[in-house]
């Protein structure tokens, strides 16, 4: 409707396409590095190397580097699933799978949010909320329709692959149960701290 106000600026539009073409290419540039390069060693550098940016950048910008002393065993549990478990499984899902159907299977994580968030948090379960994740589904399930021979021929590459959306789904659901005080770019690189010294090592 031309009465209608734009309700985000124009910066926030361009970071959006930014992200969305950033995350779309990620897939199949993961598939590329991972034909060249071990699963622990390729993601070890990933988060190692996402964590030393992350706390220059926070620290550059005088943000609150450390958490409180009774939030580091949350931290560490929600690091340990969204980053450790995700990194591991979606890397050795993608030497087994397509990255387009990786990304696919990988995206039914909004059904176990939606799901933990009802059991863990007692988040209600409103007729939105289960139409969108029912659309949602049937649209991959619509997407994956002629994808079920390859998926037959790889199954324990899509287990790794629903595993990872299992995990990022319990780190997520941690998250939003034990908060920290810290601001995003400095949580971001605990995340990837903690979570990256098991991938490291």
């Amino acid at each position: 409707m031309s009465g209608m106000q734009q309700t985000l600026p124009r910066s926030t539009w361009l970071l959006l396409i930014a992200l969305t073409l950033g995350w779309g290419l990620n897939w199949p540039i993961m598939k590329i590095a991972l034909a060249e390069l071990p699963v622990w060693t390729f993601r070890g550098l990933s988060v190692a190397g996402g964590a030393v940016g992350l706390f220059l950048i926070a620290a550059a910008s005088n943000a609150r580097l450390l958490p409180q002393r009774n939030q580091w065993m949350q931290l560490t549990m929600s690091s340990l699933f969204n980053v450790t478990l995700w990194n591991v499984f979606i890397g050795y899902g993608l030497t087994l799978l397509p990255a387009g159907r990786s990304v696919i299977l990988a995206y039914v994580m909004p059904l176990w949010v939606v799901l933990l968030s009802y059991f863990v948090l007692g988040e209600s379960m409103t007729r939105r909320r289960v139409l969108g994740v029912a659309l949602g589904m049937a649209g991959m399930g619509l997407l994956l329709l002629n994808e079920w021979a390859i998926l037959k021929a790889a199954p324990v590459g899509a287990l790794f692959v629903l595993g990872a959306a299992a995990s990022w789904a319990i780190g997520t659901v941690l998250i939003k149960r034990y908060p920290t005080n810290l601001p995003t770019t400095s949580f971001t690189a605990w995340q990837l701290l903690l979570g990256g010294i098991p991938i490291v090592v």
